[in-house]
């Protein structure tokens, strides 16, 4: 960890990082911010920090925080979405064959197509507010949005905590892969 620079060094020791990396997580979920914060830095910096100081609660705090991103998500789509689609859909018809696309989608295999949103990127910051809006069961959105989320994630947190422990580590785990 020596390696640091001191502004990095004194970011990893604050006792606000729990704090900032599940706001970082929330706002890569919340409709909205979500477009502009990317959640991935904030998740392999928390498996960074569970690397260096073994604090595992950390991980599934990071999960919840993007969890209730997603929920509100849902319940701002719930409340507002059909306003919101509409007012971005209607203009272009290229725009409304895609949302009838997405409408028969979510509809056929509405928790499965979440949970593929959610671990393939991009897509994952709509499909909350498209739940919301188009009445899905909220079991079903939580579910999926759970199960994609940890799933989704898991990838970035053993990233920042190889990242952590050197490159020993990461000879070991590409040997692991690779044969």
């Amino acid at each position: 960890m020596s390696a640091l620079p001191d502004w990095l060094l004194a970011w990893f020791n604050s006792p606000w990082l729990p704090l900032i990396l599940s706001l970082g997580a929330f706002s890569d979920a919340f409709i909205g911010v979500s477009l502009f914060v990317l959640g991935e830095f904030f998740f392999v910096a928390g498996g960074y920090l569970v690397a260096q100081s073994a604090q595992w609660w950390i991980v599934p705090l990071i999960w919840a925080a993007a969890l209730l991103g997603d929920i509100l998500s849902y319940f701002v789509g719930k409340r507002y979405g059909k306003q919101i689609v509409h007012k971005y859909i209607r203009p272009k018809a290229k725009r409304r064959l895609h949302y009838r696309r997405a409408y028969r989608l979510m509809l056929k295999r509405g928790g499965t197509a979440i949970f593929i949103a959610r671990i393939t990127g991009p897509l994952s910051k709509f499909m909350p507010l498209l739940a919301g809006s188009m009445k899905l069961p909220f079991h079903s959105v939580f579910w999926a949005r759970l199960w994609g989320i940890i799933i989704g994630t898991a990838q970035f947190f053993i990233i920042g905590y190889a990242l952590a422990k050197g490159s020993d580590y990461w000879d070991h785990f590409w040997n692991l892969f690779s044969g």
